[in-house]
């Protein structure tokens, strides 16, 4: 499947974004679908993620690795599981006085693709995208 990118400009600086981003074990709090994740493993700037996320009835476990290059960029792949096959990557560009946020995110499951699949996509991932900048937002109130 084509990935789906969304790109926005924030009046936060790239670290206060790429904070939040990194801040993987909070995730369960904003994200949607998201029921639980686990830093595994730490080895310098890439992290091992277990992975719980509840689309419809039923819970998905896999594991990612998370690149992190402070406060540039995030890339986020599972590696472990046969049902899934996720990319995600949240790129922070300053922008004026604001940053240029990307978030890219792409998702191959096993079977046909409906065009009904790539439209619940997409609105998986714009729901993704407005809970990340809300945190981001709320972040940085609390910090100032």
């Amino acid at each position: 499947m084509q990935p789906i990118a969304l790109q926005r400009i924030v009046n936060l600086s790239p670290g206060e974004l790429f904070a939040v981003a990194a801040d993987i074990e909070a995730y369960p709090e904003f994200l949607p679908g998201c029921v639980a994740t686990r830093i595994r493993e730490r080895k310098g700037n890439v992290w091992l993620v277990d992975n719980v996320f509840r689309w419809g009835p039923l819970p998905i476990r896999f594991r990612t690795r998370a690149t992190l290059d402070a406060p540039h960029a995030i890339d986020i792949k599972s590696i472990d599981s046969a049902l899934i096959d996720l990319s995600l990557s949240w790129r922070f560009h300053q922008h004026k006085d604001a940053t240029e946020v990307t978030f890219e995110m792409t998702l191959n499951l096993p079977g046909p693709k409906l065009g009904l699949f790539e439209q619940a996509l997409r609105q998986q991932a714009e729901a993704i995208e407005r809970a990340f900048l809300k945190r981001a937002a709320q972040s940085s109130k609390i910090e100032k």
